[in-house]
């Protein structure tokens, strides 16, 4: 099971999943009610709809329809590479380590 899409709109979350649906695409959905906001630790009441995908073969074919329907499509995250990545994780530890000794 892949998490293919989340929205804030029931009216969009509803027409996803019915043309997903239609189209022989087996999905799982949850509503998301009240949950804490971590950086202010105050309730939000806001309520998302996930989409996800039961059959992961589907998920190419699933993104292309939703974003057929108006879904937004944002780029890939671009990972550090493999060099950078050691520099923040071991200056982090180095970093930890100094301030353990203070």
């Amino acid at each position: 099971m892949l998490f293919l899409y989340k929205t804030a709109s029931r009216a969009f979350w509803r027409q996803a999943v019915d043309l997903l649906e239609e189209r022989d695409i087996r999905v799982y959905t949850k509503e998301l009610q009240n949950h804490i906001d971590a950086s202010s630790m105050r309730t939000n009441l806001r309520t998302e709809f996930d989409i996800y995908v039961c059959n992961d073969e589907d998920f190419g074919r699933a993104k292309q329809l939703l974003i057929g329907i108006g879904a937004d499509n944002p780029p890939p995250v671009a990972m550090p590479d493999r060099w950078t990545t050691k520099v923040l994780i071991f200056g982090e530890i180095g970093r930890a380590s100094c301030r353990e000794r203070v």
